[in-house]
Order: structure tokens, then sequence, then C-alpha cells
């Protein structure tokens, strides 16, 4: 969470940003202030997470948003889980 890991930072640039708050209000039918940060949280694989971190006396409360499993707001570098035709994409986050 110290914003240094490959896949797990806060989303500050504008225009993911904005992606991210156009994606949010389209499932969960609510605006995001822009108080609010919004971060990516991955590891080593394929599931992003988007969502919000939100400190509660000593500790943090991560509330997740979306999942970003086609890697649509930060595209890997080898390329080899960017999937923009989703539609057609054989990739589920469940079985």
């Amino acid at each position: 969470m110290a914003n240094n890991e490959a896949h797990c930072h806060i989303i500050s640039d504008r225009d993911k940003r904005n992606l991210c708050t156009q994606v949010i209000e389209e499932i969960h039918n609510k605006t995001i202030s822009e108080e609010v940060e919004l971060w990516q949280l991955g590891a080593t694989g394929e599931i992003r997470v988007i969502g919000s971190i939100i400190p509660h006396g000593t500790i943090y409360i991560f509330y997740p948003l979306f999942v970003d499993c086609h890697h649509l707001i930060y595209p890997s570098n080898n390329g080899s889980n960017n999937h923009k035709d989703v539609k057609n994409s054989k990739k589920t986050i469940y079985n």
C-alpha cells in the first residue's frame, strides 16, 4: 500500500481516473467525489481490482468498486492480458 508495487498504486492520471469514474457510475449508479482516492490493487497474475482506500482510525479499509480483468485501465507491459474486445473474450473471473 506504499504506492510502490507494480500493480498497486493510486490512480492519479486524469484520463484513467475519468474512465474509472465512468465505469463506477455505470455499475453502481453512484458519482465518485474528486476527494475520493481511487486505487488499483493487483498481484502477480491477471486480476486488477479498482477501489477506494478509506482510513478508519488506525486501519485502512479497501472498498472494491470493480474488477479490471481485461486490463483496460492500465494495460500490461507484456500485452498478453490486454483484451479490448471484451465481448468476445473467453476470459472470466469466476468458474
